[in-house]
Protein backbone atom coordinates (compact mmCIF):
# COMPACT_ATOMS: atom_id res chain seq x y z
CA UNK A 1 0.00 0.00 0.00
CA UNK A 2 2.72 2.38 0.57
CA UNK A 3 4.40 1.72 -2.74
CA UNK A 4 1.39 2.66 -4.34
CA UNK A 5 0.99 6.02 -1.78
CA UNK A 6 4.38 6.75 -3.42
CA UNK A 7 3.20 6.30 -6.83
CA UNK A 8 0.68 8.14 -6.51
CA UNK A 9 2.15 11.84 -4.54
CA UNK A 10 4.71 11.17 -7.50
CA UNK A 11 2.51 11.45 -10.21
CA UNK A 12 0.85 14.56 -8.38
CA UNK A 13 4.15 16.17 -7.91
CA UNK A 14 5.88 15.28 -11.75
CA UNK A 15 2.14 16.67 -12.89
CA UNK A 16 3.07 20.69 -11.05
CA UNK A 17 5.13 20.64 -14.54
CA UNK A 18 2.28 21.27 -16.41
CA UNK A 19 1.11 23.58 -14.63
CA UNK A 20 4.45 25.19 -14.26
CA UNK A 21 4.31 25.34 -18.71
CA UNK A 22 0.81 26.71 -18.55
CA UNK A 23 1.54 29.44 -16.16
CA UNK A 24 5.17 30.12 -18.48
CA UNK A 25 3.40 30.54 -21.20
CA UNK A 26 0.52 32.64 -20.07
CA UNK A 27 3.52 35.24 -18.53
CA UNK A 28 5.45 35.03 -21.94
CA UNK A 29 2.88 34.62 -23.84
CA UNK A 30 4.10 31.69 -25.74
CA UNK A 31 1.40 29.91 -28.70
CA UNK A 32 0.34 27.00 -26.10
CA UNK A 33 -1.62 25.52 -29.34
CA UNK A 34 2.07 25.28 -30.84
CA UNK A 35 3.34 23.58 -27.01
CA UNK A 36 0.27 20.75 -27.00
CA UNK A 37 0.58 19.81 -30.63
CA UNK A 38 4.12 19.47 -31.40
CA UNK A 39 4.13 17.37 -27.50
CA UNK A 40 0.97 15.18 -28.52
CA UNK A 41 2.84 14.38 -31.67
CA UNK A 42 6.00 13.69 -29.71
CA UNK A 43 3.86 11.06 -27.79
CA UNK A 44 1.93 9.53 -30.58
CA UNK A 45 5.61 8.61 -31.89
CA UNK A 46 6.73 7.02 -28.64
CA UNK A 47 4.07 5.24 -28.05
CA UNK A 48 3.57 3.82 -31.72
CA UNK A 49 5.15 0.56 -31.31
CA UNK A 50 2.56 -0.63 -28.81
CA UNK A 51 -0.21 -0.26 -31.83
CA UNK A 52 1.83 -2.71 -33.50
CA UNK A 53 3.10 -5.16 -30.78
CA UNK A 54 0.87 -5.37 -28.32
CA UNK A 55 -3.10 -6.76 -28.50
CA UNK A 56 -5.16 -4.31 -26.71
CA UNK A 57 -8.64 -3.86 -27.60
CA UNK A 58 -10.54 -1.34 -26.48
CA UNK A 59 -14.27 -0.78 -26.99
CA UNK A 60 -15.10 1.67 -29.95
CA UNK A 61 -16.86 4.00 -27.43
CA UNK A 62 -13.55 3.51 -25.38
CA UNK A 63 -11.69 5.20 -28.11
CA UNK A 64 -14.06 7.87 -29.09
CA UNK A 65 -14.13 9.30 -25.45
CA UNK A 66 -10.56 9.34 -25.63
CA UNK A 67 -9.69 11.34 -28.58
CA UNK A 68 -12.65 13.31 -27.53
CA UNK A 69 -10.78 13.68 -24.16
CA UNK A 70 -7.81 14.83 -25.61
CA UNK A 71 -9.43 17.62 -27.81
CA UNK A 72 -11.52 18.84 -24.54
CA UNK A 73 -8.33 18.47 -22.17
CA UNK A 74 -6.38 20.72 -25.36
CA UNK A 75 -8.99 23.37 -24.50
CA UNK A 76 -8.81 23.17 -21.17
CA UNK A 77 -4.95 24.04 -21.14
CA UNK A 78 -5.97 27.22 -23.15
CA UNK A 79 -8.80 28.13 -21.14
CA UNK A 80 -6.17 27.71 -17.76
CA UNK A 81 -3.69 30.09 -19.95
CA UNK A 82 -6.16 32.55 -20.30
CA UNK A 83 -7.02 32.45 -16.51
CA UNK A 84 -3.53 32.90 -15.17
CA UNK A 85 -2.69 35.79 -17.15
CA UNK A 86 -5.58 37.73 -15.27
CA UNK A 87 -4.77 36.23 -11.94
CA UNK A 88 -3.16 33.87 -9.50
CA UNK A 89 -1.84 31.02 -11.05
CA UNK A 90 -1.63 28.65 -8.14
CA UNK A 91 -5.89 29.20 -7.41
CA UNK A 92 -6.47 28.78 -10.62
CA UNK A 93 -4.50 24.98 -10.53
CA UNK A 94 -5.92 24.26 -7.58
CA UNK A 95 -9.71 24.80 -8.69
CA UNK A 96 -9.24 23.00 -12.27
CA UNK A 97 -8.06 20.38 -10.44
CA UNK A 98 -10.93 19.91 -8.39
CA UNK A 99 -12.86 18.75 -11.20
CA UNK A 100 -12.54 15.38 -10.31
CA UNK A 101 -15.29 15.59 -8.95
CA UNK A 102 -17.72 15.85 -12.15
CA UNK A 103 -15.80 11.67 -13.07
CA UNK A 104 -16.71 11.12 -9.49
CA UNK A 105 -20.55 12.23 -9.94
CA UNK A 106 -21.02 10.32 -13.21
CA UNK A 107 -19.77 7.33 -11.21
CA UNK A 108 -22.55 7.80 -8.89
CA UNK A 109 -25.53 9.03 -11.75
CA UNK A 110 -24.62 6.52 -14.69
CA UNK A 111 -22.51 3.48 -13.23
CA UNK A 112 -23.53 2.53 -9.74
CA UNK A 113 -20.72 4.46 -7.87
CA UNK A 114 -21.62 4.49 -4.01
CA UNK A 115 -21.89 7.66 -2.49
CA UNK A 116 -22.13 8.04 1.43
CA UNK A 117 -23.08 10.59 3.32
CA UNK A 118 -19.35 11.64 4.02
CA UNK A 119 -19.01 11.79 0.40
CA UNK A 120 -21.33 14.12 0.07
CA UNK A 121 -20.16 16.43 2.79
CA UNK A 122 -16.65 16.61 0.76
CA UNK A 123 -18.46 17.70 -2.59
CA UNK A 124 -19.95 20.52 -0.13
CA UNK A 125 -16.53 21.65 1.47
CA UNK A 126 -15.15 21.37 -1.73
CA UNK A 127 -17.94 23.53 -3.72
CA UNK A 128 -17.24 26.00 -0.57
CA UNK A 129 -13.86 26.12 -0.78
CA UNK A 130 -14.33 27.32 -4.85
CA UNK A 131 -16.52 29.91 -4.00
CA UNK A 132 -13.70 30.84 -1.02
CA UNK A 133 -11.12 30.93 -3.15
CA UNK A 134 -12.79 32.53 -6.24
CA UNK A 135 -14.43 35.18 -4.06
CA UNK A 136 -11.37 36.24 -2.59
CA UNK A 137 -8.79 34.97 -5.02
CA UNK A 138 -7.59 37.96 -6.83
CA UNK A 139 -6.19 40.91 -5.24
CA UNK A 140 -5.69 44.24 -5.98
CA UNK A 141 -2.06 44.62 -8.38
CA UNK A 142 -0.05 47.79 -7.21
CA UNK A 143 -0.83 50.53 -9.44
CA UNK A 144 -4.07 49.61 -10.35
CA UNK A 145 -5.76 52.54 -11.93
CA UNK A 146 -9.10 52.00 -10.14
CA UNK A 147 -11.46 49.42 -8.55
CA UNK A 148 -13.52 48.68 -11.37
CA UNK A 149 -10.34 47.74 -13.28
CA UNK A 150 -9.74 45.34 -10.71
CA UNK A 151 -13.13 44.13 -10.45
CA UNK A 152 -12.96 43.52 -14.38
CA UNK A 153 -9.78 41.67 -14.20
CA UNK A 154 -11.37 40.12 -11.26
CA UNK A 155 -14.19 38.99 -13.45
CA UNK A 156 -12.30 37.70 -16.36
CA UNK A 157 -9.94 35.48 -13.85
CA UNK A 158 -12.71 33.68 -12.30
CA UNK A 159 -14.60 33.01 -15.74
CA UNK A 160 -11.57 31.06 -17.57
CA UNK A 161 -11.34 29.06 -14.00
CA UNK A 162 -14.84 27.97 -13.43
CA UNK A 163 -14.98 27.17 -17.43
CA UNK A 164 -11.13 25.65 -17.12
CA UNK A 165 -13.00 23.73 -13.89
CA UNK A 166 -15.93 22.63 -16.19
CA UNK A 167 -14.05 21.73 -19.45
CA UNK A 168 -11.55 20.02 -17.49
CA UNK A 169 -13.70 17.80 -15.35
CA UNK A 170 -15.40 16.96 -18.55
CA UNK A 171 -12.23 15.63 -20.26
CA UNK A 172 -11.60 13.42 -16.93
CA UNK A 173 -15.64 11.91 -17.59
CA UNK A 174 -14.75 11.32 -20.94
CA UNK A 175 -11.59 9.34 -19.93
CA UNK A 176 -12.69 7.67 -17.29
CA UNK A 177 -15.37 6.25 -19.73
CA UNK A 178 -12.29 3.74 -21.18
CA UNK A 179 -11.76 2.25 -17.87
CA UNK A 180 -15.54 1.23 -17.65
CA UNK A 181 -15.70 -0.49 -21.55
CA UNK A 182 -12.37 -1.73 -21.52
CA UNK A 183 -12.06 -5.37 -21.33
CA UNK A 184 -10.64 -6.84 -18.21
CA UNK A 185 -7.76 -9.29 -20.37
CA UNK A 186 -6.34 -5.68 -21.51
CA UNK A 187 -6.57 -3.11 -18.43
CA UNK A 188 -3.75 -4.04 -16.79
CA UNK A 189 -0.01 -3.01 -17.82
CA UNK A 190 2.03 -0.49 -18.98
CA UNK A 191 1.36 -1.46 -22.76
CA UNK A 192 -2.72 -0.80 -22.22
CA UNK A 193 -1.17 2.65 -20.45
CA UNK A 194 0.41 4.02 -23.00
CA UNK A 195 -1.76 2.52 -25.95
CA UNK A 196 -4.63 5.27 -24.13
CA UNK A 197 -2.25 8.00 -23.73
CA UNK A 198 -1.07 7.60 -27.59
CA UNK A 199 -4.83 7.16 -28.06
CA UNK A 200 -5.83 10.35 -26.41
CA UNK A 201 -2.95 12.60 -27.68
CA UNK A 202 -4.50 12.34 -31.11
CA UNK A 203 -6.98 14.61 -30.32
CA UNK A 204 -4.89 17.65 -28.96
CA UNK A 205 -2.88 16.96 -32.18
CA UNK A 206 -5.80 16.98 -34.50
CA UNK A 207 -6.67 20.49 -32.88
CA UNK A 208 -3.69 22.04 -33.32
CA UNK A 209 -3.41 21.29 -37.11
CA UNK A 210 -6.83 23.07 -37.21
CA UNK A 211 -5.18 25.99 -34.84
CA UNK A 212 -4.13 28.33 -37.25
CA UNK A 213 -8.28 28.73 -38.27
CA UNK A 214 -8.33 30.75 -35.13
CA UNK A 215 -4.44 31.44 -34.10
CA UNK A 216 -3.07 33.71 -36.27
CA UNK A 217 -0.15 34.34 -34.32
CA UNK A 218 2.70 31.68 -34.71
CA UNK A 219 5.15 33.16 -33.00
CA UNK A 220 6.42 30.53 -30.68
CA UNK A 221 9.08 32.80 -28.48
CA UNK A 222 11.95 32.15 -26.01
CA UNK A 223 11.26 28.70 -24.03
CA UNK A 224 8.78 26.81 -26.24
CA UNK A 225 10.99 23.75 -26.55
CA UNK A 226 11.83 24.02 -22.94
CA UNK A 227 7.70 24.21 -22.56
CA UNK A 228 7.42 21.60 -25.30
CA UNK A 229 10.09 18.57 -23.48
CA UNK A 230 8.60 19.81 -20.19
CA UNK A 231 4.87 18.82 -20.92
CA UNK A 232 6.16 15.06 -22.84
CA UNK A 233 8.19 14.13 -19.86
CA UNK A 234 5.81 15.25 -17.63
CA UNK A 235 2.72 13.60 -19.26
CA UNK A 236 4.53 10.08 -19.68
CA UNK A 237 5.90 10.49 -16.15
CA UNK A 238 2.29 11.02 -14.66
CA UNK A 239 0.46 8.64 -16.72
CA UNK A 240 2.68 6.02 -15.33
CA UNK A 241 3.31 6.58 -11.97
CA UNK A 242 -0.86 7.37 -11.71
CA UNK A 243 -1.85 4.27 -13.43
CA UNK A 244 0.39 2.02 -11.25
CA UNK A 245 -0.70 3.70 -8.25
CA UNK A 246 -4.42 2.92 -9.23
CA UNK A 247 -3.46 -0.94 -9.68
CA UNK A 248 -1.69 -0.96 -6.27
CA UNK A 249 -3.67 0.65 -3.91
CA UNK A 250 -6.86 -1.26 -5.70
CA UNK A 251 -4.82 -4.47 -5.18
CA UNK A 252 -4.92 -3.46 -1.62
CA UNK A 253 -8.52 -2.56 -1.21
CA UNK A 254 -7.76 1.46 -1.00
CA UNK A 255 -8.14 2.32 -4.60
CA UNK A 256 -10.61 4.94 -3.36
CA UNK A 257 -7.79 7.21 -2.03
CA UNK A 258 -5.64 7.09 -4.97
CA UNK A 259 -7.03 10.57 -6.35
CA UNK A 260 -7.30 12.34 -3.28
CA UNK A 261 -3.30 11.54 -2.72
CA UNK A 262 -2.38 12.44 -6.14
CA UNK A 263 -4.20 15.64 -6.52
CA UNK A 264 -3.51 16.78 -2.85
CA UNK A 265 0.13 16.74 -4.10
CA UNK A 266 -0.49 18.66 -6.87
CA UNK A 267 -2.04 21.67 -5.38
CA UNK A 268 0.16 21.80 -2.52
CA UNK A 269 3.42 21.42 -4.77
CA UNK A 270 2.23 23.98 -7.43
CA UNK A 271 1.09 26.27 -4.39
CA UNK A 272 4.56 26.18 -3.24
CA UNK A 273 5.95 26.89 -6.62
CA UNK A 274 3.93 29.80 -7.24
CA UNK A 275 5.14 30.73 -4.04
CA UNK A 276 8.67 30.46 -4.71
CA UNK A 277 8.45 31.19 -7.98
CA UNK A 278 5.81 33.68 -8.90
CA UNK A 279 5.94 35.61 -5.64
CA UNK A 280 2.32 34.95 -5.24
CA UNK A 281 0.62 35.56 -2.27
CA UNK A 282 -2.73 34.94 -1.19
CA UNK A 283 -5.31 36.10 1.35
CA UNK A 284 -6.42 34.72 4.43
CA UNK A 285 -9.88 33.81 2.47
CA UNK A 286 -8.03 32.34 -0.11
CA UNK A 287 -5.97 30.46 2.04
CA UNK A 288 -8.71 29.24 4.09
CA UNK A 289 -10.21 28.19 0.63
CA UNK A 290 -7.22 25.93 -0.29
CA UNK A 291 -7.64 24.30 3.18
CA UNK A 292 -11.02 23.11 2.75
CA UNK A 293 -10.45 21.81 -0.79
CA UNK A 294 -7.74 19.86 0.88
CA UNK A 295 -10.84 18.43 3.53
CA UNK A 296 -12.86 18.18 1.12
CA UNK A 297 -10.63 16.03 -1.47
CA UNK A 298 -10.22 13.79 1.85
CA UNK A 299 -13.52 13.21 2.73
CA UNK A 300 -14.40 12.45 -1.08
CA UNK A 301 -11.80 9.41 -0.21
CA UNK A 302 -14.65 7.77 1.72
Amino acid sequence: MLAGILFQITAGIVWIGAGAVISHAAKKGLSLDFIQGMSALIIMVLTLPVFFFSNIKLHALSLGALVLSGVVNYICFITAQKAMAKGPSGLTWAMMQSSFVMPFLMGICFFNVPCSPVRLAGLGVLLLSMFMMGKWGVTAQEGEESEKKEHSRKSVWLFFTLLAFLVAGSSQCLCNLSSYFIKESSAAGLDAIYFRAGVNSTGPFLVFLLSPLWNKNSLRGKGTLGCIIMLTICTLITVGFLFAGLDTLAACGAGAIAYPVSLGSSIAGFLVYTAIRLKERLSLPALGGVILCFAGIVLLAF
